[in-house]
């Protein structure tokens, strides 16, 4: 971090002053943020603290942009998103975003093209917009302390760049691109993620070094676990690690040419011994042929001359196709090519009419022709360990069929068609079976475990009546598009019913509702709201409106999240959305000043929400079976017991079932002082009084 002190921190601190001087030398009208019209819309997921600093940046970049600054700053105010309107400063030639939680930047990032330098650094970016390309005046660019994992191609359109700083990332491989850099004096690399370097950073005009101090001039790869070359390599500077690639090239030739060489000549007697054999076979007017276990990238055309073969097996070779000639073999009842290279089969296939047993298992075969449907005297047709992602219609004429193995493929949805053949419908990992097996496949049309249940269940999944008339998937996503049209209604019919009555208590439940009426927001009486067991996921900002309510359970639905507007409910006093899949919670939740129950079991929450601590009334807080590895300091503030059990306690926190990792889930289970302990022990400080 000390390499450019010099030129980062100072720059920033610097930037820091004149902008605050700048502002207040200003003699334009102060901006409005929340009545001016072009102001951005604000995302619901930003906490209080994320839109006060976007509201910052917003008023810095109008103020720079009516001062036609040269020079903006934003420096540590916790932004997580940067205003789009920042394209709007064209005559921006220095821009610093240091130290704030950013992920990513804006798109319209491109069009700051009088940019001479850009440092945003200690972020937590962790990719670049394309668009950095397009900033051609740059001579200077600094991501360092963020958390790329890659740079952009275009990042070698820059021309004009002298200096690039991207230390201290998660980098593991650089864009050739970076080649085209011809001006650039400093390449800065230390402490990524780097194990192979590309031979062509050799070819760049810059020195090569391993080092801690300051880069006055070169590549630094300090830091990075480098295995190729290895670091003593890389310690003693470029022409070292040229020799290396060029001693490791002229071994590879070397080995490469003896390998091709050994490949060739093997290829070349596999092929003349299948030639022998058919010719062989054919001078003996054989009915069975084998050729296995030899690396025979190539089947000799001559195959199509033993018109009188009955059986032919070819596996464990090279194959990754068939000859058209396999079509001529009209006498053929077996045909076994598994475990070869298959991607396809030619459509000749088809001619094959007294074919009884066919295998193709353990190839690559992605799709099978149309004309496999001619083969109206096979009775086995094994494809298993492939990767069909479908199957053809005309399987379906195969009248004889008796066993249809597609173990192990790559099968997403299944025709409506397959319920129509006279076979079972199977989920087995045995190959020895009549039926159709499907074992294996990453179902999703119908979903696997309706598959597991059978051929009726899939019929029945499919909307296919008695007399076998199939009904298509869009046939069937209408049924359930009409399901959910009829569970609305219901839902909207209750809530009218329940407005015209001034009721206080509501309960929509057990139905396929995927989206909550807005006019729950007219049920101003409503004091008990209980939803549960439906298809939601999500609940509408109306919610809000329900200042009345004092009971909510929206418990056994697909909730990821709760609406900021569930912070309106001032006279909440028990809230339950158990066994859903909240993901986190909105800072909102610290305005629900009567909540005494949080009920939030059986979610994915990975966080908390350190608003929770300004519930002074809370007394009961489940959280079991969540996804928290990390407890927060301030937990141990709350006047509650932290359990680790499925007791009955009546004030306390809830936390079995989490990975817990920080405190351990032993120092979790002896209660609040062992924790509080545990954090002080850590160095993380006495809980706040």
């Amino acid at each position: 971090m000390t390499k450019y002190v010099s030129q980062s921190i100072i720059a920033i601190i610097a930037a820091t002053i004149m902008l605050a001087l700048t502002s207040c030398d200003s003699k334009s009208e102060p901006f409005n943020i929340s009545s001016s019209e072009d102001v951005a819309q604000k995302n619901d997921t930003m906490t209080l603290r994320q839109q006060a600093a976007y509201d910052k940046a917003l008023l810095m970049i109008k103020q720079a942009k009516v001062n036609k600054a040269n020079m903006l700053n934003i420096f540590s105010i916790d932004l997580t998103k940067v205003p789009n309107e920042i394209s709007q400063l064209y005559e921006l030639k220095e821009l610093y975003i240091s130290c704030n939680p950013l992920l990513s930047l804006p798109l319209e990032i491109g069009n700051l093209t009088a940019l001479r330098s850009c440092f945003i650094t200690y972020n937590d970016l962790i990719a670049l917009p394309p668009e950095i390309g397009q900033l051609s005046n740059l001579e200077e660019l600094s991501f360092t302390g963020n958390s790329l994992n890659y740079l952009p191609a275009e990042i070698g359109e820059l021309s004009n760049l002298e200096f690039l700083y991207l230390d201290d990332n998660n980098l593991t491989s650089l864009p050739e691109e970076i080649r085209q850099l011809t001006n650039l004096r400093i390449l800065d690399l230390s402490n990524n993620k780097l194990t192979i370097l590309p031979r062509w950073i050799t070819e760049m005009d810059m020195n090569i070094r391993w080092g801690t101090g300051f880069v006055v001039k070169g590549i630094n790869l300090y830091g990075n676990p480098l295995q190729e070359p290895p670091i003593d390599i890389v310690m003693q500077g470029k022409e070292a690690i040229k020799q290396y690639f060029a001693d490791k090239e002229a071994t590879a030739k070397a080995g490469d040419d003896v390998k091709e060489a050994k490949m060739i000549a093997e290829e070349r007697a596999a092929y003349d011994k299948a030639l022998s054999e058919i010719k062989k076979a054919k001078d003996e007017n054989a009915i069975y042929l084998w050729l296995h276990e030899i690396p025979l990238s190539k089947l000799p055309p001559e195959i199509g001359e033993l018109i009188w073969l009955e059986k032919l097996f070819i596996f464990k070779t090279e194959l990754s196709s068939l000859p058209p000639e396999i079509g001529q073999l009209t006498a053929l009842k077996q045909l076994a090519v598994h475990d070869n290279q298959l991607t396809g089969l030619p459509k000749e296939i088809g001619q094959l009419n007294r074919l009884e047993i066919f295998s193709v298992e353990d190839n690559r075969l992605t799709c099978l022709p149309a004309e496999i449907g001619k083969l109206t005297a096979l009775q086995e047709l094994r494809l298993c360990n492939n990767k069909l992602n479908s199957i053809p219609d005309q399987i379906s004429q195969l009248a004889n069929l008796r066993c249809l193995d597609l173990r192990g493929n790559e099968l997403k949805s299944l025709p409506g068609w397959i319920t129509e053949m006279d076979m079972k419908i199977l989920w087995g990992e045995h190959g020895n079976f009549k039926g159709i097996n499907l074992y294996g496949n990453p179902l999703q049309e119908p979903p696997i475990e309706i598959v597991k249940q059978g051929r009726a269940a899939i019929k029945q999944y499919f909307g296919i009546d008695d007399a076998g008339f199939p009904a298509s998937i869009v046939q069937r996503k209408a049924k359930i598009a009409a399901k959910q049209q009829m569970a609305y209604d219901k839902a909207l019919k209750k809530i009218k019913k329940a407005k015209a009555e001034n009721v206080t208590t509501l309960y929509l439940s057990g139905m396929d509702l995927i989206k909550l009426p807005a006019e729950i927001g007219e049920l101003t009486e409503l004091e008990k709201l209980v939803i549960f067991k439906t298809e939601l996921s999500s609940l509408p900002p109306q919610i809000g409106k329900l200042t009345a309510l004092k009971n909510l359970d929206v418990s056994f639905n697909q909730l990821t999240c709760l609406p900021p507007e569930i912070g309106q409910l001032s006279n909440l006093e028990t809230l339950f959305v158990e066994d859903s899949n909240l993901t986190c919670l909105p800072a909102e939740i610290e305005k629900l000043s009567n909540l005494q129950e949080l009920m939030l079991s059986n979610n994915k929450l990975t966080s908390l929400p350190e608003e929770i601590t300004r519930l002074t009334n809370l007394k009961r807080v489940h959280l079991l079976n969540n996804k928290l590895k990390t407890l927060p300091v301030w937990i141990t503030e709350m006047d509650m017991a932290i359990i680790w059990d499925k007791s009955d306690a009546s004030e306390a926190i809830f936390l079995y079932g989490n990975p817990l990792e920080e405190p351990p889930i032993e120092i979790v289970k002896q209660g609040n002082a062992a924790i509080r302990r545990y954090f002080e022990d850590k160095g993380e400080g006495k809980p706040r009084e």
